[in-house]
């Protein structure tokens, strides 16, 4: 049982950071400043700014520092910035053939969360699905792995897939007959990539210990 409670380097390239004192918002890697980017780090930085700034605004979520530095997964990206890059253009892929909607694209993301429980992730998604019409009930349902009332048939169905690909590794035929009903299958696709892409962002911030930017979901049970 797991209780959700949640508030409103590489030789190759530069990775002289900044640590944060009070708030080691970086976690286990200093956070690169702006002025001690390389060529490389430079275009991720340009394509986090024009990309991931704005959703984060729009998301009501943290992405960057009162004084600019990127937090969360993408000072990841920065600091490698050849995987970090190819990590935004599987992103941009998705985007430009997106079958979901944007609370089905949250909650599967939120079905990753619940699983692997990197706090970060979990805390802007959380933003995210409010973001995307999802109420409290629903994602309290979703990080404890359970269904609700409250999500449509599409997310719901994507939210099990998800756990399915996640936990079981396996989809069993009556699942696969009722995402092939309801997401059908460039949907059922994309949720396989989209369980992909955060795992990964996942097993970075959970590697490097990135925190949560405030109060953040809590497992109380293991």
């Amino acid at each position: 049982m797991f209780i959700w409670r949640f508030g409103h380097g590489s030789p190759s390239h530069n990775v002289v950071g900044v640590n944060d004192t009070e708030a080691p918002l970086g976690g286990r890697l200093e956070l690169l400043a702006e002025a001690n980017l390389d060529a490389m780090q430079r275009a991720v930085w340009d394509r986090l700014v024009s990309t991931q700034v704005p959703e984060a605004r729009h998301a009501g979520f943290t992405a960057r520092t009162d004084d600019g530095r990127f937090i969360g997964p993408f000072n990841a990206f920065l600091r490698w910035p050849g995987p970090g890059g190819a990590l935004l253009d599987w992103a941009r892929a998705q985007v430009q053939e997106e079958t979901l909607s944007p609370l089905v694209r949250q909650v599967v993301t939120l079905a990753v969360g619940a699983v692997w429980k990197a706090p970060f992730e979990v805390e802007a998604h959380i933003a995210g699905a409010r973001a995307a019409g999802a109420t409290d009930a629903a994602i309290t349902a979703v990080l404890s792995r359970q269904d609700s009332d409250d999500l449509p048939a599409e997310a719901a169905v994507a939210r099990r897939l998800a756990d399915a690909l996640l936990v079981a590794h396996r989809v069993d035929p009556g699942l696969y007959a009722e995402s092939i009903e309801l997401l059908q299958e460039p949907g059922i696709n994309a949720v396989a990539h989209l369980v992909g892409q955060y795992v990964t962002i996942s097993a970075l911030l959970i590697a490097f210990d990135v925190p949560a930017t405030g109060p953040t979901p809590v497992d109380s049970s293991y």
